[in-house]
């Protein structure tokens, strides 16, 4: 997994306390205090890797990351989401 970063921006790495398999983050300052948290995540489609837990993991970054100003990024294969309508069929998006 990678993020690349500008040199000249002013970040820093840092670990999520969740369990999501594949993730990086980083954290940029601007305008003085200001923090922007900033993830690149992937979520393999195939269950012989990581099982069933890994949407529940999904969960548990969203939680973690959700109160914080933040860009999230990154390939989470849900095949079930249909775009147009912004909905889902449970049966196959886990």
């Amino acid at each position: 997994m990678l993020l690349y970063i500008k040199i000249s921006l002013k970040v820093r790495g840092i670990e999520l306390e969740n369990n999501f398999p594949e993730q990086v983050w980083c954290k940029l300052k601007y305008n003085g205090n200001r923090e922007l948290l900033i993830g690149v995540c992937y979520r393999t489609p195939r269950e012989q890797v990581y099982g069933y837990k890994a949407h529940k993991e999904t969960r548990d970054l969203i939680n973690e990351v959700s109160n914080r100003q933040l860009v999230l990024m990154g390939d989470f294969n849900y095949k079930g989401i249909d775009w147009a309508t912004n909905s889902e069929d449970n049966d196959i998006s886990t």
